[in-house]
C-alpha cells in the first residue's frame, strides 16, 4: 500500500497466523469444497465469542504487545498511558486527539475527507471498482443496501435504488485491526436515512473480496444515507467484518453532521465503510493514481481525499 505520510509504499504489518489464515480461508480450493460457505461461516460464532472475551478485564493484558507490534502511536489519542485501559475493546475503541487529525479545509462543502485512519481506494465508478478491486466476482451494489434487509426498511431501500447506479463514484475505506476505529462523516449533510442489516463477519481483506464469498452483502452493516447542501446524496455503509460483534452508530435520521463529525465506532477487528456519492467527483491525484494500479493508499481520518466537481 502507499503511505501518504511518508510517501513510498509498504507492506501492511499482519501476524503470520492471520495471513495465513486468510491465504486458506478464502482461496479458490475452498471455495469449491465449501459451496454452502459452512466452514466459513462458523466465524461468526468465533467471532462474538472473541468479542465477549475483548470487554474482560483479563483482556487489558494483550494491549502492550499489541502497541508494540503495530508500533501505535500512543501520542495521538486522549488516553496515552497503554495500562489505563481496563479492557481491550477499551483500547481498541479510543478516542484520538482531534489536532491530531484536523478536518482538512473544513469551511468547504466541497471538499471530501477519508472517514477514518484506513488503507483506502477510491473509483470514477461502482462498475471500476469491479474491474480493480473487487474483481467483479460477487460485489453487487444492490445487494449492499438489500441484501438480508428487514421488511420493515422496503420503503427506504426503494428511496436509495432510485438514484444509486454502476455509474457514481465510490470509495471503500478499509480498517485494520490497529487502526483507530472511530469513523466519521465524509461530508456535511442531513442524515435522511439509517437502515440496520444482520449477517456475518467475513474479513474484508483483498483476498476474501476476491473469492466467491459475496463478503461486503453479507456482513452485518449499516447504511446511511446523507443529504448534502449541494452536492447531492451520499450513501455511507459501515461494514462489520472479521472479529467484530458490533457497529456502533450515534447519528440519526434527521440529524445534521458537519464533515469530519465522529458518527460511529466499530468494536475489535477488522471493518470497513463503503460510501456512494451521487454527484461527480475530481479524487486527490495520488489516492486516484495509486487505486488504479490496485494499490491501496494509507490514510488518516479527516484528510482530504477528492472533491465535487459540481
Amino acid at each position: 500500500m502507499y503511505d501518504r505520510q511518508s510517501e513510498t509504499l509498504i507492506r501492511e504489518k499482519l501476524p503470520i497466523s492471520t495471513w495465513l489464515e486468510n491465504g486458506i480461508m478464502y482461496s479458490r480450493p475452498l471455495d469449491i469444497i465449501d459451496r454452502t460457505k459452512f466452514i466459513r461461516k462458523q466465524l461468526k460464532s468465533e467471532n462474538i465469542s472473541s468479542e465477549h472475551e475483548n470487554h474482560t478485564y483479563a483482556s487489558a493484558g494483550k494491549i502492550p504487545s499489541f502497541v508494540d507490534f503495530y508500533n501505535i502511536k500512543m501520542e495521538d489519542f486522549v488516553q496515552e498511558n497503554p495500562s489505563s485501559y481496563k479492557t481491550f475493546n477499551d483500547f481498541f475503541i479510543r478516542e484520538v486527539k482531534p489536532e491530531k487529525r484536523p478536518v482538512a479545509e473544513v469551511d468547504n462543502d466541497a471538499v471530501i475527507v477519508s472517514a477514518a485512519d484506513c488503507r483506502m481506494t477510491v473509483f470514477d465508478s461502482v462498475e471500476d471498482a469491479h474491474k480493480l478491486f473487487i474483481k467483479g466476482k460477487t460485489f453487487n451494489l444492490h445487494h449492499l443496501i438489500e441484501k438480508n434487509a428487514r421488511e420493515e426498511d422496503s420503503e427506504k431501500i426503494a428511496d436509495i435504488k432510485s438514484w444509486i447506479s454502476e455509474n457514481l463514484s465510490m470509495t471503500n475505506f478499509r480498517l485494520s485491526p490497529m487502526d483507530y476505529h472511530r469513523f466519521h462523516s465524509p461530508v456535511s449533510g442531513t442524515v435522511i436515512s439509517i437502515h440496520h442489516i444482520e449477517g456475518q463477519y467475513f474479513t474484508t481483506e483483498p483476498k476474501a473480496l476476491e473469492s466467491d464469498i459475496d463478503v461486503l452483502g453479507e456482513n452485518a452493516r449499516v447504511v446511511v444515507v446523507i443529504q448534502t447542501e449541494n452536492h447531492g446524496k451520499v450513501l455511507f455503509i459501515p461494514i462489520s467484518a472479521e472479529a467484530v460483534g458490533k457497529c456502533h452508530i450515534f447519528i440519526t435520521e434527521g440529524e445534521e453532521v458537519t464533515k469530519g463529525d465522529e458518527v460511529g465506532y466499530f468494536d475489535y477487528g477488522g471493518s470497513d465503510i463503503v460510501a456512494v456519492y451521487q454527484n461527480a467527483i475530481t479524487w486527490d491525484e495520488d489516492v486516484y493514481s495509486y487505486s488504479q494500479k490496485e494499490i491501496e493508499t494509507l490514510t488518516h481520518v479527516n484528510e482530504r481525499i477528492g472533491m465535487f466537481i459540481s
